[in-house]
């Protein structure tokens, strides 16, 4: 009996750090306040037609992209977004040198492309924000249509 249930506890507590961590919605208008620095937040905007994007490692962690985020198609920029190198859900193929705008594939959580300066998105990711509101990315976790 004690058998079973550390068994089932432990499942439960597999499963349950397994599933999908919920940001805190706010409007992108509002995340680059100081006092939203490292909360995991949802954003919704769209990805704005890059003009050169660089991907790095800075620090040795996982290697990404940023991208800028707009409120709605050809709007301001209003924040940046880093979105992780890789080749499922969640990420940004590996962008080849001397690449054309066509070349940037990002891919949502379903694995689907997503279109760069039209599609309305959802962001969820750890926000940082300097106390002079001067830089503000979030590290995306997950996009969704």
């Amino acid at each position: 009996m004690k058998v079973n249930l550390v068994l089932f506890l432990t499942l439960v507590s597999i499963f349950g750090a397994c599933a999908a961590k919920k940001g805190e919605p706010l409007e992108l208008s509002k995340v680059c306040e100081p006092a939203n620095d490292g909360k995991y937040l949802e954003l919704k905007g769209v990805i704005a037609e890059p003009t050169s994007v660089f991907c790095s490692n800075i620090g040795g962690g996982r290697m990404e992209c940023p991208f800028e985020l707009s409120e709605s198609a050809g709007g301001e920029p209003k924040m940046r977004v880093e979105i992780a190198e890789g080749s499922g859900a969640n990420t940004v193929d590996k962008i080849p040198s001397g690449y054309k705008k066509g070349d940037i594939k990002i891919h949502d959580n379903g694995g689907n492309q997503v279109t760069i300066g039209s599609d309305v998105l959802r962001f969820t990711g750890k926000t940082s924000i300097s106390p002079d509101a001067k830089a503000c990315f979030m590290e995306v976790d997950r996009i969704e249509k």
